[in-house]
């Protein structure tokens, strides 16, 4: 609960912010969140702040030709990256000009999605969205993606446990690796916006 509150006003944040920029994609695209947040529209123009991003994407491209022409729609994405000006973004979807390349595409387990500003291209993480089974795995996107935030905001907190730990049980690994400190630091920045509120809250709840 608390990782989807924190998500939802931090996307809040970034969408009242005036230094933005315009997020648009390429035709097949669906953007479905932004930063925690339900896209202002899916197939046309979003903003996003510079900084850490992320962004829940989805195809839904008609491919092939004449009758035979079917919309392939993939799972969600989660799509993570970050900018550092206010210039436009544009999202490409991975290459697919059949139902046969598409499903080839998202066989893979990190489809090749492209996301570029001013041209040139930027990094990204990606990951699928974990859905549901049975009847309708993605029928509440907004739970899976909190879900999903919030197992992330718990992987980074065991990841510096198990540093914690290490340190603390090997001193000259501490002397070849960093101090518990260091390695604390280090594990805080490569942390999204969500799980550094997820630690912090941790860190809290220690006291």
């Amino acid at each position: 609960m608390y990782i989807r509150m924190a998500s939802v006003a931090f996307g809040l944040m970034l969408s009242f912010t005036s230094n933005a920029a315009v997020l648009t994609s390429e035709q097949g695209v669906s953007v479905l969140f932004i930063n925690g947040q339900q896209a202002e529209s899916k197939i046309g123009e979003n903003q996003i702040a510079p900084g850490k991003n992320q962004i829940l994407v989805r195809m839904d491209k008609k491919v092939g030709r004449g009758s035979s022409a079917e919309v392939f729609t993939s799972d969600p994405y989660v799509l993570e990256f970050s900018i550092e000006s206010e210039a436009n973004v544009k999202l490409y979807h991975p290459k697919a000009r059949s139902h046969q390349e598409a499903e080839a595409a998202f066989s893979k387990r990190e489809p090749e999605w492209l996301i570029k500003q001013s041209g040139e291209s930027i990094p990204y993480t990606i990951e699928k969205l974990q859905g549901r089974e049975g009847f309708l795995p993605y029928g509440d996107l907004e739970g899976l993606l909190a879900k999903h935030n919030e197992q992330a905001g718990m992987t980074v907190i065991d990841k510096i446990q198990q540093s914690e730990v290490a340190s603390n049980t090997n001193t000259s690994a501490n002397v070849k690796h960093g101090s518990a400190l260091t390695q604390l630091q280090h594990w805080y920045k490569q942390a999204s916006t969500e799980e550094r509120k997820a630690f912090r809250k941790w860190m809290v709840d220690q006291e």
